[in-house]
């Protein structure tokens, strides 16, 4: 009798296929270094923009809304929507005259607060303050006539020299040009010389080298020359 040999055929697992079998994994040492210079630069983007969102706090901080109220508004004020016109005539009652644009001792002593806090607190605190905001722009009304009389014929004439001697940062005194720039312009060549005469009186300062800057609307030149009359006054 012969014996009927059966051999069992060995299972096959498609799973330990030598062809379907995945090779370990292995690591690209330069493909690993390209992902982690992307992540630095990714890291770096994100720091570079809370930067720039940091300082467009610090200026909004700095400079509250204008108010309509009279004769203008100040250095501190927003700037006007670009579709409109930066020289529009804003004009003081005649009656009341020059003398009437004093600003109260209240006044007086916010704009003292504020210029003196541009020129001395730090970044961070002027950034998350909202009492320099506040009292900003409550001053939004002063002449700037008389916004500079104060500044430069009080001891805010040191705080203004810091600022506009200070390497960083310089945007401080920048921004304080520009808005002042946009305060004047949008009076009238006319109302700003009618009162000239009284403001130079004020400082103490001759006429002649004033008359032109205005009528140019050179209003930094006009800054800087009131400051350095005033240095060597002191």
């Amino acid at each position: 009798m012969v014996e009927k040999i059966t051999s069992q055929a060995p299972i096959f697992h498609p799973a330990e296929s030598e062809f379907t079998r995945q090779a370990p994994v292995q690591t690209n040492p330069s493909s690993s270094s390209l992902e982690s210079l992307g992540d630095q630069k990714g890291i770096i983007l994100i720091v570079l923009s809370k930067i720039y969102a940091f300082l467009c706090a610090i200026f909004n901080t700095f400079f509250g809304t204008p108010k309509p109220i009279y004769p203008t508004t100040s250095p501190l004020a927003t700037p006007p929507l670009e579709n409109q016109s930066t020289s529009i005539a804003i004009e003081t009652p005649k009656n009341n005259g020059y003398a009437a644009l004093e600003p109260s001792n209240e006044e007086k002593e916010k704009i003292y607060f504020v210029f003196h806090a541009l020129a001395n607190r730090s970044f961070w605190y002027l950034a998350f303050s909202e009492e320099i905001k506040t009292t900003g722009s409550e001053i939004d009304h002063v002449h700037p006539y008389k916004l500079l009389k104060e500044l430069l014929t009080t001891e805010l004439k040191n705080d203004l020299i810091k600022m506009r001697r200070a390497a960083w940062p310089r945007a401080v005194w920048n921004k304080f040009i520009e808005n002042l720039t946009r305060s004047f312009d949008r009076m009238t060549s006319e109302s700003l010389l009618s009162y000239l005469p009284d403001f130079a009186k004020e400082l103490r300062h001759e006429l002649s080298p004033l008359e032109p800057l205005i009528k140019k609307r050179d209003w930094e030149g006009l800054v800087i020359q009131l400051l350095e009359n005033q240095s060597i006054k002191s």
